[in-house]
Formats: structure tokens, sequence, C-alpha cells
């Protein structure tokens, strides 16, 4: 067997990529709302959001992480690399530092935001494998990663601009609340970071049924939801090809996503963090803002709102933007 051939065997057989290789896990379940929560019920929308961290599957970076080093080890490139270098708004961090080492890769950087929760933060630290930096005063994340990505041996693995990210949303993320829903979904809205997972989800879901509407949701100029990334920063970070994946764009507050993040827990379990709320809030903003001859034309639709991870990294921002009645 070749040496590319030796190293795949070696990390699919690792435990740890058996525990988290999306392609052998359904880890995405749809969650019907009820009247409470859904405005719309009674002119027959069936509205959902689709939980995306199922089956063992910590949130849905994890699935951009295996799709990403699995791209680059079958083109070869880790032959010789002991050291990564990801930039990172937290779980893809996470995901990148907990499967590495099945992929030969002893440590990795993972230059973050100060602004991630301590929780979050302190948990991938604990990892032996996880060198966490935070960028000098001034300097984004992304910036300061590709400083380090100058070092030798330190290739960068980028999720904004990696072909994996999207290629493994299409193979499995798309498909999954597909399969749920009963094959047909008419409207999906999805939030943006780094803007995989809606390009990919997009690719599966319109291949299925090419008149999905895709929403691409992202939080107002400037507001600030875990996770996501608003106009400018996406400008300034994102080179995938998103825009030929969605249909709409909507940008939602970042306080008013919090407080649909806490309605979601009502009736969700698992809890769903942020960024759920946020692409929930878009779907029905988006829905509420079309024309009533339009909206009639969604009669008997399914439509769902996809939840990439958990609430219980975001306790403290929840209390700290909401009132307890919010």
């Amino acid at each position: 067997m070749n040496t590319i051939g030796t190293s795949m065997d070696r990390a699919l057989n690792h435990p740890v990529v058996q525990a988290l290789d999306p392609t052998r896990r359904s880890f995405v379940g749809l969650r019907w709302l009820s009247p409470a929560l859904n405005p719309h019920a009674e002119a027959g929308i069936r509205l959902g959001v689709a939980i995306a961290f199922l089956d063992g599957l910590p949130h849905i970076k994890a699935v951009a992480a295996y799709g990403m080093l699995m791209y680059e080890l079958q083109a070869g490139r880790f032959e010789g690399v002991s050291t990564l270098v990801v930039p990172s708004s937290g779980n893809t961090a996470d995901a990148v530092a907990r499967l590495a080492p099945a992929f030969g890769i002893r440590r990795v950087k993972l230059v973050m935001q100060s602004d991630v929760p301590a929780t979050k933060r302190n948990l991938i630290s604990a990892l032996a494998s996880a060198r966490v930096i935070l960028p000098e005063a001034g300097q984004s994340p992304e910036a300061a990663a590709a400083d380090k990505a100058t070092l030798p041996g330190h290739p960068l693995l980028n999720q904004y601009s990696h072909p994996g990210n999207p290629a493994i949303h299409a193979q499995t993320t798309g498909p999954r609340p597909l399969e749920a829903a009963g094959s047909r979904i008419d409207v999906v809205a999805v939030g943006m970071g780094s803007a995989g997972t809606v390009t990919g989800v997009s690719q599966a879901l319109k291949a299925a049924n090419p008149s999905t509407v895709v929403l691409g949701v992202r939080p107002a100029p400037g507001e600030r939801i875990p996770g996501m990334r608003d106009a400018s920063k996406m400008a300034a970070t994102v080179t995938l090809p998103w825009r030929d994946a969605i249909d709409h764009f909507v940008e939602v507050p970042a306080k008013a996503s919090f407080v649909r993040t806490r309605a979601l827990w009502q009736e969700v379990e698992p809890r769903p963090g942020p960024s759920s709320g946020a692409a929930f809030l878009g779907l029905l903003t988006w829905l509420d803002g079309l024309a009533p001859e339009a909206r009639e034309r969604f009669r008997g639709a399914t439509m769902v709102a996809l939840c990439p991870d958990d609430g219980r990294f975001y306790s403290d921002q929840i209390i700290r933007e909401l009132d307890p009645d919010q």
C-alpha cells in the first residue's frame, strides 16, 4: 500500500474519526414547531428546525473539519507536516484539534477571536494537540493565522476558502434533512460564517429540487452573533462561491436572534445555539416580508432553519444580552 493509502487506512480506523465521521452518522434530525412558534401554521406551512449535531456529532463544524482534513490527506499534503494553523471562531478549532491526531498531525495552532466563550476556549485548550492563540490587538484571527502559516512546516487550513468544506456538506449535511422531511424541502435558511454549510446544502437540495429556495442569513452590519459573519467580515475573509448558492440573503439583529434562540428552547431539544436562533429569525423575516400573493404560493410548503450547534456554551451571552422575560 502506498503512503497515502496507509495514512488513509490509519485515519479511517482511528476511534475519533469513527466517532465523528459524518459519512457514517445520521447527524441531522427535524423538529417540527408548534403553532406557538410557527405563526404561519394556519396557512398550512410546515415550519421546522434541522438539528445538525446529533448521533455523537458535537456541532456541524465537525463535518467541515473532517471534509477538509480528508481532502488534504487524499491530496498528499500532510507528508512531513506536524503542525496545522487554523483560524476559527471556536467550533472549527475544536473539531480540527480533535481529529488532527488521526491524520498524523501532532499539533494544531488555533487562532481564535478573544470573545469566544471561555468555557469553550478552555475545553479546546485542554486537548493535547491544541495550542490556542489570540490575535494581537487590532489583528483579525485570519491575519494572525496567515502570519503563523509562514513558519516552516505550518500549512494553513482555511475554512473560508477550502473546497473540502462545501463539498462534504453537499455529500452529507444537505441530504440528511431532505430524508427526514420526506423527500421535499421548499425553503431552507442557513446561517453564514465560512459559508461552507450553505454552499454545500444548497448544492444538495437544489440537485433534488431545483425550485428549493435557499436563504443565507447573516448578522446586521456591525453586529456579532457567535459563529456568523456580517457582510463586511464575509467580504474580507470568505472566498467560497456562496453567492451562487443562495437565492436571497437576510440580515438579522443580534438581540432578536438571542430572543429567538431562547424561544426555540421552549420546544427544541437538544437546545440550539444563537446562530440557530438567527437562522430561524431569518426564515421568519423573509416569510413575513413576502407580499400576500407571494406568500400564498407557499401554502402547504415545508420550510426548515438549520441549527448547527447546541447552546450550552452560550448561556452567559444569552443572560447578558436578554432580560429574564425576553
